[in-house]
């Protein structure tokens, strides 16, 4: 299982990379394209116009390392976040499209 940690680890360092760019960034130029829904969560934003955290850091946190421990193993034994980049919060892959290198 350490190869299932290392993908939940790296995982999770693509995120906070991910996050601490999205929240450096300053007032967003004028006219730009603000989304109601951002993965299956409803975007908020502040009077400037910067996207709100849906919830607190530690809680979402634990939501994903909770959902990346409880995923299924394929038929070939191998979790079905492996082989898919597009998953439901039910694990069921919802567009065939990859990108190559996320997991």
């Amino acid at each position: 299982m350490k190869c299932h940690s290392t993908v939940v680890w790296l995982t999770l360092l693509t995120w906070m990379l991910l996050l601490q760019t999205m929240g450096s960034s300053a007032q967003p130029a004028e006219g730009k394209l603000r989304h109601d829904k951002i993965a299956f969560h409803a975007a908020q934003y502040d009077a400037h116009g910067k996207l709100l955290p849906w919830k607190p850091w530690e809680e979402v946190l634990r939501l994903e390392m909770d959902w990346y421990h409880r995923a299924p193993a394929d038929q070939n034994g191998w979790p079905v976040y492996f082989l898919a980049t597009f998953i439901d919060p039910e694990y069921k892959p919802y567009k065939n499209e990859i990108i190559p290198c996320t997991q």
